[in-house]
């Protein structure tokens, strides 16, 4: 089998054969920069007794648990489709009671938004054996799939107040899917608290548009896996043959490189 590399995609008298591939056509996608102010947090029940008991806290950083895309077709506009985007952030703050050690709190902060993209027309139907969700449904329509690529936002700023002095009313956040819930080990308080969480959030990601395609590509050679099949855990490896198997990280050693990506700790709580 011929090695796979770079040099070999530029040496065209090495192609095999034309291959045809089913795949994902991007029809249109778009950049996303939000500025989400005041977003309300809701905290779990232990959290929420102590930001009541706080006389201060801070706002640690935040971490994006889930995103949720429907896709509709945009009425009296031909081929465009609203794509309606729920965000799933896990906040982290601590809460200082007493002048005493700070007490970590979290909870769920969710935003939601709509983008308008161009999608294209299709006149057929897409049947497969992975998804039976059209199955006995008539006049299913042909819809473009929405993609979402999204990092973890920034925490710019947060604030706590009283329920009654709200920046944003009304605050009550929507059905929460099973999923999110089980994210936090205690469940979520939306209502009778004395005291709420807000934070300012600043959000990227690329949301794009495709569609099925066939595309008809030079083949070099099939992708054969190299690696043995085996019932084997690796618990018999040691873990310096382990450790050496692993390349050198260069990029951690750049300047800068270090907080690229930084999920600021949440994962550990």
């Amino acid at each position: 089998m011929a090695e796979n590399n770079c040099n070999q995609s530029c040496d065209l008298s090495q192609i095999h054969e034309s291959v045809c591939v089913h795949t994902g056509k991007i029809v249109d996608s778009c950049l996303d920069k939000d500025c989400i102010e005041d977003l309300r947090v809701y905290l779990t029940t232990e959290s929420q007794a102590a930001l009541d008991q706080s006389t201060s806290t801070r706002a640690r950083c935040a971490e994006l648990l889930n995103i949720r895309l429907n896709v509709q077709p945009v009425t009296f506009n031909r081929g465009y489709y609203a794509v309606d985007i729920t965000y799933y952030y896990k906040i982290i703050a601590d809460a200082v009671i007493n002048c005493t050690k700070p007490v970590t709190i979290y909870g769920l902060a969710v935003f939601g938004k709509r983008v308008v993209l161009c999608g294209g027309e299709s006149a057929t139907q897409v049947f497969s054996s992975k998804s039976q969700q059209n199955y006995c449904c008539c006049g299913a329509q042909s819809l473009p799939e929405a993609i979402i690529e999204a990092v973890d936002p920034m925490l710019l700023s947060a604030r706590v107040l009283d329920s009654c002095d709200n920046p944003r009313c009304p605050c009550e956040v929507a059905d929460i899917p099973a999923c999110i819930q089980n994210c936090f080990d205690s469940p979520l308080v939306t209502t009778g608290e004395n005291r709420r969480l807000f934070v300012t959030l600043g959000q990227f990601s690329v949301v794009r548009l495709e569609r099925d395609t066939q595309l008809l590509l030079p083949c070099f050679d099939y992708c054969v896996p190299e690696k043995e099949c085996t019932d084997l855990s690796g618990c018999d490896e040691s873990p310096c043959d382990v450790f050496d198997r692993i390349d050198f990280p260069m990029d951690a050693f750049y300047p800068g490189s270090a907080c690229s990506g930084s999920s600021c700790g949440c994962g550990d709580n």
